[in-house]
């Protein structure tokens, strides 16, 4: 296994345990959920991107940081000496009378093509969303649909 892929290793469990120990504070099934799927999607891409990157030279770590706070806040940091950076900020917020965990952080990697790739990214109660020049855009809503749905969202209720 390269050096990278192990640090990713490391990191994955490393957040898995400040994950774990979030979830024993609070018994919300939608925050455990939002955690969870923040974790996965976080830092198995960047697992898959660093093993995917790894050269079979020791890579170093630059720096790292990671932060777990009573409240349920957090700081996830790191830096490679092969460009890979990443930082995730999280907290808790009640939306009506939940409490779901929100995070908000970016990423970046070199990629084989020369150029360095970054993605920023909000995880809240809409979703896992990134933004990067790099990824896809979904076209524009063609004008004619776009009427129909403003009208469809104005009229009122079909009568039973």
């Amino acid at each position: 296994m390269s050096s990278v892929c192990a640090l990713n290793n490391c990191l994955f469990i490393e957040s898995n345990l400040c994950i774990n120990t979030v979830l024993q504070w609070s018994s919300s099934i939608s925050f455990k959920q939002t955690v969870k799927m923040l974790a996965v999607k976080v830092f198995f891409l960047v697992g898959v991107l660093g093993c995917a990157l790894a050269e079979k030279e020791e890579i170093p770590i630059i720096s790292q940081e990671s932060v777990l706070e009573p409240d349920g806040s957090y700081r996830h940091s790191y830096e490679t000496g092969d460009g890979i950076k990443a930082e995730v900020i999280g907290e808790l917020k009640t939306i009506g009378d939940e409490t779901v965990a929100v995070a908000h952080g970016s990423y970046s990697y070199p990629a084989e093509d020369g150029k360095t790739y970054q993605v920023s990214y909000v995880a809240d109660e809409n979703g896992y969303q990134p933004i990067g020049d790099h990824l896809p855009v979904a076209p524009e809503i063609p004008a004619i649909i776009k009427k129909s749905l403003d009208y469809l969202a104005t009229a009122p209720p079909p009568k039973e």
